[in-house]
């Protein structure tokens, strides 16, 4: 008899574990899905608050030692990630971020800000380079851009922004990609 309990255990625990992981997959699958949509909500909130708002005008010279100016690229879209090398989430975005580069960049203007000195910029994205984080970031990156964050009201990073051809704020969101560059092919078809 306790052989058979023995035996029936061995057979059983396992099976109830594997449906109790995939019940907790498919939980998960559906939270993260939940979770996305409130995303979208809060994004679509904050774009409301400064929809159609100027953006402020910045101007800086990247780590790569390229210029760029806000007010010379009106006429142009402009995705702006603004993001320190210590925030995990900002780290974790970055290969997305640069595939979307890749995609757009014949259309859009990618502008990196980091709140960084460039030294610290170099370190961070050679260490994430070497740990095979990331392949490339590619992006034009303006260092030390506390400035430029306070003039945007930036309290949470990432924040990524995309600016239209009229130089307002279109849309703004944080580390919802995905949102974003669904709004990011709004604006690239109404440009035509």
């Amino acid at each position: 008899m306790m052989t058979r309990i023995l035996v029936f255990a061995c057979l059983c625990i396992p099976y109830l574990l594997v449906a109790q992981h995939s019940g907790a997959k498919k939980l998960a699958k559906e939270k993260e899905k939940q979770f996305h949509a409130q995303l979208d909500s809060i994004s679509r909130y904050q774009e409301e608050a400064v929809y159609r708002q100027h953006a402020p005008a910045f101007a800086g010279t990247g780590t790569n030692g390229e210029t760029f100016d806000l007010t010379a690229a009106k006429g142009e879209i402009v995705f702006v990630n603004f993001w320190f090398t210590s925030c995990g989430p900002c780290i974790k975005e970055m290969p997305e971020l640069e595939s979307l580069r890749k995609k757009y960049q014949d259309q859009v203007r990618f502008v990196s800000l980091c709140l960084d000195q460039a030294p610290r910029i170099a370190q961070t994205l050679s260490w994430l380079a070497q740990q095979r984080h990331i392949q490339s970031f590619d992006w034009l990156i303006l260092p030390e851009s506390q400035p430029v964050a306070r003039k945007y009201g930036v309290a949470l990073y990432p924040t990524n922004l995309i600016i239209d051809p009229a130089g307002k704020v279109h849309t703004i969101g944080g580390s919802n990609l995905g949102y974003l560059e669904r709004r990011l092919k709004k604006l690239i078809k109404a440009k035509g």
